[in-house]
């Protein structure tokens, strides 16, 4: 057994060695307040949008002036490159910076690697504080807003095309025994649904069928009105985009035969990635995890502690 879960864990690689950023900070900043016109504070980071021309020169200057923020760039677009699923750095030397410089070396980062979207379409803010929200009666709270298990679950998995990569950062880390952070290849799980009929029979159905997705209310247009989106769960471009809940939620929703074939299948998906996790891991402060979000699944173990607070930034490519 030990064996096997080593053999899933080399799906993770840990960017060894000291990676300190803090030094590039004030470049950083400066290079964002120029090129960002009215920026009053990193909460009003949006993406850069249709400026592409802007986007191009101020990843330019990052690389001449914060060149140890574009070496961690380029180091882990190499790696996604060469198939790595997740890149985790125990450390970018920021922990004792204030909050506020910390944002500023994430939104960087995401630039980097390619253009950070916004995590959602009414404030258009690209830095998604992950931390524990008071629930809203009558709604349901997505992952990183409750202190309850994270399924195995695709970023952004109810849009129209989840984004390559996310990162989270740990801001603090659950100071607690939970909060454990697992992951799973999806080509692991593609090939292990291949060595039974019954998996065979799922990939064929989930590589065609259109599945129904329902969006949370925090990433939806209005909160108070059900938004659905629909895809494959199985493809070529994600290998894979997955996340049960909100897949049992819109088939609850919207009854039609097939549905209960649809749902034998998201649940066997669902128990094979749980067999084929990596080992649980807790991030510390100051980590980052870099994530493959179109070959792999995550997820996260509850937690009791209510200021576990990481950040989340989704890449598009």
């Amino acid at each position: 057994m030990n064996i096997v879960e080593r053999d899933y864990d080399r799906d993770i690689v840990t960017i060894a060695g000291t990676v300190d950023l803090s030094q590039d900070i004030p470049n950083v900043m400066a290079i964002t307040r120029d090129l960002v016109p009215g920026l009053k504070t990193s909460a009003d980071l949006v993406p850069f949008g249709e400026e592409g021309a802007r986007a191009d020169v101020y990843r330019a200057e990052l690389y001449e002036k914060a060149p140890r923020v574009a070496r961690l760039a380029d180091d882990v677009s190499r790696r996604f490159e060469n198939g790595t699923m997740a890149a985790v750095v125990p450390s970018l030397g920021l922990e004792d910076q204030p909050l506020e410089r910390q944002r500023y070396i994430l939104f960087a980062l995401g630039n980097l690697l390619g253009t950070p979207t916004a995590t959602e379409p009414r404030d258009q803010r690209v830095l998604w504080d992950v931390k524990v929200r008071t629930a809203t009666t009558g709604q349901f709270a997505t992952f990183s807003e409750t202190d309850e298990e994270a399924e195995f679950h695709t970023d952004s998995a109810f849009q129209s095309d989840p984004e390559p990569i996310f990162f989270l950062y740990v801001v603090q880390a659950a100071r607690c025994d939970g909060g454990m952070s697992y992951f799973a290849n999806g080509r692991r799980v593609r090939d292990r649904l291949m060595q039974t009929s019954r998996g065979r029979d799922t990939l064929h159905m989930l590589y065609r069928a259109k599945v129904p997705f329902r969006i949370p209310p925090a990433f939806s247009h209005d909160p108070d009105v059900a938004e659905y989106s629909a895809g494959t769960v199985f493809g070529d471009r994600p290998l894979i985009r997955f996340r049960r809940d909100v897949i049992l939620r819109a088939l609850d929703a919207h009854p039609a035969p097939g549905n209960d074939e649809i749902r034998d299948a998201v649940n066997l998906v669902a128990d094979v990635a749980f067999s084929l996790k990596t080992t649980d891991r807790k991030l510390p402060t100051g980590s980052i995890v870099f994530v493959d979000n179109h070959n792999g699944l995550h997820g996260r173990s509850r937690f009791s502690d209510a200021e576990r607070h990481l950040i989340r930034v989704r890449v598009a490519g």
